[in-house]
């Protein structure tokens, strides 16, 4: 997008004036920008999701379209992620835009050198002195972007198929999608078990040193959400009142069955519970649990909690990490 043009000329010295004896007297330099359109260079890339709502673990269908500045559909390589919105929010992440990024303005910097020393004088001395004193550079501030997851049978079932365990904020990066030549391709890749909406980017190369890039989204959710409310720690000794928060997506009025199952953890009662989800609404089970000695305790705990109306159900594994039941000190003798 810009081209530096510049031109250097030598400083002869006035008749009867001193020699100069510095580089910068010696040589003047000018520069001029030339700014050249990019537009012939930016490729168009469309995403459309096979659906627009998916299951966990479900098979995402992605059709990319690319094409060039005049709409024509072209062969290119594409790169294709789907990252979730809530980790990208965190930092206001934008879907680069490579064009921009290969195209950037950027500084100048020219060191500028004459063959004049040589036709004038052939003392070393001179030209050793020239060359470690006439370099100029000229810099300037470019501006660069960065370019850079009745109900009692089906909560057991809940528990068992509805299971939710593989978490990632990265859904799925595939390197090299190759569309055809009219500019169309299709790319699949396995999602996780996250309930959330990702992002879904890709970045496009084609011929001729053409680049696009382009996003859309795809919502990862289920009828009937379990969410569990447990800290993010527990300590040997430690009693806690804990369970999961059952959401219907479409906010009907319903009744589920939230059941639990733990390892390394005791729970104190029916391991059942039923709640009635209001117009709207959600509603929150809770179990009390507790975490054995300091003698018998584990590094990690687990605990599955499941949601069943019958219908549809979710459940989610969540792991708990143990910690000492006490701090330690260091006594340093001064």
């Amino acid at each position: 997008p810009n081209v530096f043009v510049s031109v250097a000329l030598l400083n002869a010295t006035p008749r009867g004036k001193e020699r100069p004896d510095s580089a910068a007297q010696l040589i003047r330099a000018g520069y001029v920008e030339v700014r050249i359109g990019t537009a012939p260079k930016r490729l168009s890339v469309a995403l459309a999701p096979g659906r627009a709502e998916l299951r966990p673990r479900d098979t995402a269908e992605i059709r990319v379209d690319v094409r060039d500045s005049r709409g024509r559909g072209v062969r290119s390589d594409v790169t294709l992620w789907a990252v979730d919105e809530g980790v990208l929010a965190l930092t206001d992440f934008k879907t680069p835009d490579l064009l921009r990024g290969m195209y950037r303005p950027r500084g100048l910097g020219a060191a500028l050198w004459s063959t004049w020393p040589m036709v004038l004088t052939a003392n070393p001395d001179l030209m050793v002195e020239l060359a470690a004193r006439a370099e100029l550079r000229f810099s300037s501030v470019a501006h660069i972007d960065a370019v850079v997851t009745g109900v009692a049978a089906s909560a057991e079932e809940a528990l068992a198929t509805a299971l939710r365990s593989q978490f990632r904020s990265t859904a799925f990066f595939i390197a090299s999608v190759v569309t055809q030549d009219n500019g169309r391709a299709t790319a699949r890749a396995t999602l996780p078990d996250n309930l959330t909406t990702y992002r879904v980017m890709a970045i496009a190369v084609s011929g001729g040193d053409r680049f696009g890039s382009g996003d859309t989204t795809i919502l990862v959710t289920r009828p009937l959400v379990a969410r569990p409310t447990f800290p993010r720690f527990v300590r040997p000794g430690d009693s806690l009142l804990a369970g999961a928060v059952v959401n219907a997506r479409d906010g009907s009025v319903r009744h589920a069955e939230v059941r639990v199952v733990a390892e390394g953890l005791s729970i104190l009662g029916m391991p059942r519970r039923e709640i009635a989800l209001e117009q709207g609404r959600g509603a929150e089970a809770r179990f009390p649990f507790a975490v054995p000695g300091r003698d018998s305790v584990r590094d990690t705990v687990t605990v599955r909690v499941g949601a069943s109306d019958g219908e549809h159900g979710d459940a989610v594994e969540t792991r708990l990490a143990v910690r000492p039941d006490f701090h330690p000190r260091t006594h340093v003798r001064l």
